[in-house]
């Protein structure tokens, strides 16, 4: 295999596309790891960092091929204990000096956040995958001060560059606050300064009135760790007071209030919190429903129009009429609608309007009309 894969390192560069080049690249390397062929994956790491220096690609598809790489990299580990993550350091160099296009802070946001993901994957005290004779990282350096301290100082690094990106996107759309929101909440551990970032960051999101379904996702799973941790909790309580997250919601309803012991002030709030995000999550659902009631009625309406215009005989509403005389000599007409689709009909009426065709059109009783409001039609 070694053979092989010397073979692949000599003919590999003569391939013209960076984007190809690079993604044959990643490949030998992953072969390098299976043969445990240590030299030959230091060569191809380098030759890979330098082949990411001359990508010429969209945002998008850069992001794509850093995603492979960093991927790859955890299951790397460093040539010296002395200098650990040093490959990582050299591609944030990359990151760095990559020229991204205008108004691009969102793709540059993620690029940073695949380098969060990144530390970490590299901070596990134990790797879930490993190739078979290769020492990752968390065997080279185990718990060492060193290796931590590293970790640590990239981290800090990253996430100054994150902060200050935030600073500089509009806060009509911050989608760099959201997805490192995002990183925090499901990633990180909450204690410290990490809550702080997390109300900061939430606050952010709700003022721009962006996102709400995800920021709602994200609720949701804060309120479950309040129920173990004290330090959200309190946060979530002060987020109550503050205006730009109160706009998020108005009020009624309450499964939130088993989350707190309402022993106090603070409990209050916190339940007060808990209840207009309940509102919230009701409206939010109404809209929803309305929302999809609009684009059924919308396809009923282009339905019904190729009926008249193109003799259509389907039609998803299926109505029918049957007058009956009765003994007393009185008119019965029953009406019947069926719901052939496949959802419900809610909030929607149906007028019927009878006129015999050979009526006096003096007489205001030869016509009858009738409009029946039905709450919820099902199929």
């Amino acid at each position: 295999m070694r053979a092989l894969i010397s073979n692949l390192f000599i003919t590999t560069p003569s391939i013209n596309d960076p984007a190809l080049r690079l993604h044959f690249t990643l490949r030998t390397i992953y072969l390098s790891l299976l043969a445990n062929s240590r030299p030959q994956t230091e060569a191809l790491l380098h030759y890979s960092l330098q082949t990411l220096n001359d990508l010429d690609v969209s945002p998008a598809q850069c992001l794509s091929l850093y995603s492979q790489f960093l991927a790859l990299l955890v299951f790397i580990p460093d040539t010296s204990k002395d200098q650990p993550l040093l490959m990582f350091k050299e591609f944030v160099k990359v990151v760095q000096r990559k020229k991204w296009p205008q108004n691009s802070e969102g793709m540059l946001g993620d690029a940073w956040i695949l380098c969060l993901r990144y530390l970490w994957a590299v901070s596990r005290r134990e790797f879930p995958v490993k190739f078979t004779n290769v020492q990752s990282n968390d065997v080279f350096h185990g718990s060492s001060s060193i290796y931590t301290t590293a970790i640590m100082e990239n981290l800090d690094m990253i996430m100054q560059q994150l902060l200050a990106l935030i600073e500089t996107q509009s806060p009509a759309k911050p989608t760099v606050a959201l997805h490192l929101l995002e990183f925090a909440v499901v990633r990180l551990e909450l204690r410290g300064p990490v809550v702080k970032l997390v109300s900061n960051l939430l606050k952010r999101c709700a003022k721009s009135g962006q996102f709400v379904v995800r920021v709602r996702c994200i609720i949701d799973d804060l309120i479950k760790l309040s129920e173990t941790n004290e330090e959200v909790k309190q946060a979530l309580v002060k987020l109550n007071d503050d205006d730009d997250f109160d706009s998020l919601s108005t009020v009624d309803s309450s499964p939130g209030k088993n989350v707190a012991k309402r022993n106090g002030s603070d409990e209050e709030k916190f339940y007060e919190l808990m209840r207009k995000y309940e509102e919230l999550k009701k409206k939010m659902d109404d809209v929803d429903e309305l929302a999809r009631q609009i684009k059924f009625a919308m396809e009923l309406q282009k339905l019904m129009s190729d009926c008249y215009s193109n003799r259509v005989t389907s039609f998803p509403i299926e109505t029918g009429m049957e007058m009956r005389c009765l003994a007393s000599g009185s008119l019965l007409i029953l009406f019947t609608i069926h719901n052939k689709t496949s959802d419900d009909l809610i909030g929607w009426s149906i007028s019927a309007s009878l006129s015999p065709t050979m009526a006096d059109t003096a007489s205001t009783s030869s016509s009858l009309s009738q409009s029946i409001a039905l709450q919820t039609l099902a199929p």
